[in-house]
């Protein structure tokens, strides 16, 4: 559960969401893209089953969309050059 009030515009949503899966995915140990996408998943779910989306109007279009961008964003800040 994210503390505060629940978001009620996809905006407020989608600063929520970048924010705890950003968090989360620093604080593991060697991500990889496959552990990236699996800590992505895990978080926009366990959010919508909540009910913490609930008010923003977003659709799982819109959740694909933000999952997408969230791994590619992900992708890039922790490419490790060989």
């Amino acid at each position: 559960s994210y503390p505060g009030p629940k978001p009620r515009s996809k905006e407020a949503a989608l600063v929520m969401l970048a924010d705890s899966v950003e968090a989360a995915a620093r604080a593991m140990g060697k991500p990889s893209s496959a552990r990236l996408e699996v800590l992505v998943n895990m978080i926009l779910k366990e959010r919508l089953e909540s009910g913490q989306l609930d008010e923003t109007n977003l659709t799982l279009r819109d959740l694909d969309k933000i999952k997408g961008a969230f791994l590619k964003v992900l992708g890039g800040i922790f490419h490790h050059r060989i």
